[in-house]
């Protein structure tokens, strides 16, 4: 059965509009209409479901409408804020969607890990992305670090660099990295390079959480 091709723009529009009106209750009456509060396979799966056979555009859907959501969560001043699960829910709902999505790693690693403070999901992210992109080194590169980094663990650090530095056409700097890790021999101010690269190519509306980290490293140095 063929659909005219006005329907998917119609259930995009209709989608935006429900979430226009239901942000906008949210922002008006405070708490009464709660954001998510864990991550769960019912959601993913009513979405792929109504999202159907272009579920590709629902992964951009979710990824637009996570700037709105990580704009919520910044200004709530706590990181306890539901706004956050809510963020971490759309980057693992676009991933459900169109798991190819590479923009959904780009941006989900570094905010997951370094703004909504949650390294372990930015991980396990990473181990998505690397099984969904094999021939991407940044997506495991980006998650060794922040194994190193934010959770100190050098085993899962070791294991990811690993999985970047196979990868076929890898630059030269990133197995040398690589190398690096797996020697546990990365220093502070390779960190702070890689962190500066980092925010050479995120979008601007994600660097603050890298911003506070970089500034955090440079005091130690300085001590």
């Amino acid at each position: 059965m063929h659909h005219p091709r006005y329907i998917k723009p119609f259930i995009i529009m209709c989608l935006a509009a429900i979430l226009t009106v239901a942000r906008a209750n949210y922002d008006s009456k405070e708490n009464s209409i709660p954001l998510p509060t864990n991550y769960s396979s019912t959601p993913a799966i009513l979405m792929q479901v109504i999202w159907g056979n272009v579920q590709g555009l629902g992964a951009d859907f979710t990824l637009l409408n996570a700037f709105s959501i990580y704009y919520d969560a910044s200004q709530a001043n706590d990181i306890n804020a539901p706004s956050w699960q809510a963020l971490s829910d759309s980057f693992f709902l676009a991933q459900t969607l169109d798991p190819q999505f590479y923009d959904t790693y780009h941006i989900g690693l570094t905010t997951l890990a370094y703004d909504a403070k949650r390294p372990k999901e930015a991980i396990r992210l990473a181990y998505m992305g690397s099984n969904a992109l094999p021939l991407n080194w940044q997506i495991p590169f980006t998650g060794g670090f922040i194994a190193y980094d934010l959770n100190h663990d050098y085993h899962e650090a070791a294991k990811l660099m690993s999985l970047a530095a196979h990868v076929p056409d890898a630059p030269s700097l990133a197995v040398t990295l690589a190398s690096r890790f797996l020697k546990n021999d990365m220093g502070t101010d390779a960190a702070i390079n890689f962190l500066k690269q980092m925010l050479k190519v995120l979008p601007k509306e994600y660097q603050s959480g890298i911003k506070l980290r970089l500034k955090d490293m440079q005091k130690g140095i300085k001590k």
